[in-house]
């Protein structure tokens, strides 16, 4: 005999921002409430989704889904929650600008010379370094 389940599991932390939620067969998603509705004994439901990460994520944050109701009884309760733990990569990059000669004559050339190092702890990906502005 089968079941009729709800679960809760959108209730992101703060650093999660919900992008989809994709639920599987005929279950459905909506309001943050997962109803699987029927499940046959040894079946399986799936709800996919999708969050983007910020900075408010770091350290870490957790998900957690747990069953919310259900018609039968559950006699194993203590499998009826489930984490998930995302630990952002940073990436503490450190810019420094480096000027030749401060004081040139009159139509005299500097150099700059611009660097950056990444301090860690992790690899810095996606680094962009914008146009120097200039000033008159």
């Amino acid at each position: 005999m089968g079941s009729r389940s709800e679960f809760k599991p959108t209730a992101l932390p703060a650093g999660l921002t919900l992008g989809t939620a994709t639920p599987s067969g005929t279950t459905t998603h909506a309001g943050g409430v997962w109803t699987v509705g029927t499940l046959a004994n040894a079946a399986s439901a799936t709800l996919t989704m999708t969050a983007t990460v910020t900075a408010a994520a770091i350290p870490s944050a957790t998900n957690t889904a747990s069953v919310a109701t259900s018609n039968q009884f559950d006699p194993v309760s203590g499998n009826n929650t489930a984490s998930a733990t995302v630990t952002p990569q940073r990436a503490d990059l450190l810019v420094i600008k480096t000027l030749d000669n401060a004081t040139p004559p009159q139509l005299g050339t500097v150099t700059y010379t611009i660097s950056v190092k990444d301090l860690g702890p992790d690899a810095a990906t996606g680094v962009v370094h914008r146009r120097c502005r200039t000033s008159s």
